[in-house]
């Protein structure tokens, strides 16, 4: 567990920095290694990213439905391991949307009390966190 507790670490301070949106590009969805089992997920202009673990997968701000169908089916195909966990790093649409396409399979929904409150009182595009935090 602490192992587990320490990759949702590293992917975080890895969100924390590589969610910025950028200048708008034409590229629609994009896979990018940034250093060992970390991946940056890109949809047009926002960025998220995905930590590929023994134990499967963490999977950070899904973005929107048809954004997460795509990362979770490459990640099937590329890595054959299960989205465990789906980490949200706020509650606005353009980052929590699609979170239902990876909960329906079983993973565990990370968020925030706030967002929490945010998604369910909003009735957000997306899975109701499973997992909060309020620090």
């Amino acid at each position: 567990m602490i192992r587990l507790v320490n990759y949702v670490f590293v992917a975080l301070l890895a969100l924390a920095g590589g969610n910025a949106a950028l200048a708008q590009s034409d590229i629609k969805w994009e896979i990018t290694q940034i250093s060992g089992d970390l991946y940056r997920f890109q949809n047009k202009f926002h960025y998220s990213v995905f930590l590929v673990t023994p134990e499967g997968v963490i999977v950070t701000d899904p973005i929107n439905a048809d954004a997460a169908r795509w990362l979770k089916s490459e990640i099937a195909e590329r890595f054959a391991k299960p989205v465990r966990y789906v980490i949200l790093s706020h509650d606005h649409v353009d980052h929590s949307s699609g979170g239902e396409v990876f909960a329906d399979d079983g993973a565990l929904v990370v968020a925030h009390d706030n967002a929490k409150r945010t998604i369910i009182g909003e009735k957000r595009p997306t899975a109701v966190p499973t997992i909060t935090f309020h620090k």
